[in-house]
């Protein structure tokens, strides 16, 4: 079976500490799969919060996932504090790739990775946007 790689970046762009709550676990113990998605939606509202936006409102347009990847490196378990980092990356004309990287909060050990394909969206007329110039200029490598 081939294995997607994330690549992770040498910085970040945000991040934020989130507790593994007990409804977080499945039946093996463990932070189940699906949470991990949950932990990057999180972050990623907790980032666009942060620079006055939201996923309906980046600079007058919104934004809409359109696709995901999780590469999972240790299980994760009740009482821990995630530290999860987020950076732009790829930059398109109307889309961007979102990175996380998850980790223990207190030991700093990486316990795996996402990205998320983002686009940006004019919700009223349900057609892609171009990304905001503003955007593009603050993220542009």
């Amino acid at each position: 079976m081939s294995r997607f790689k994330i690549e992770l970046p040498d910085s970040w762009h945000f991040e934020t500490q989130i507790p593994v709550r007990i409804t977080d676990l499945n039946y093996g113990g463990h932070v189940g799969n699906q949470h991990f998605l949950t932990y990057m939606h999180e972050a990623r509202v907790q980032w666009l919060n942060q620079e006055g936006w939201s996923e309906m409102d980046v600079e007058g347009v919104g934004l809409i996932m359109s696709d995901a990847a999780v590469r999972f490196r240790r299980e994760i378990f009740y009482g821990s504090t995630l530290q999860i980092k987020l950076a732009v990356a790829e930059l398109g004309m109307s889309s961007f790739t979102l990175i996380y990287g998850l980790y223990d909060a207190v030991s700093a050990e990486w316990l795996g990775s996402g990205q998320t394909g983002m686009a940006f969206m004019d919700y009223s007329s349900r057609k892609l946007a171009t990304m905001p110039s503003s955007f593009r200029t603050k993220y542009a490598p």
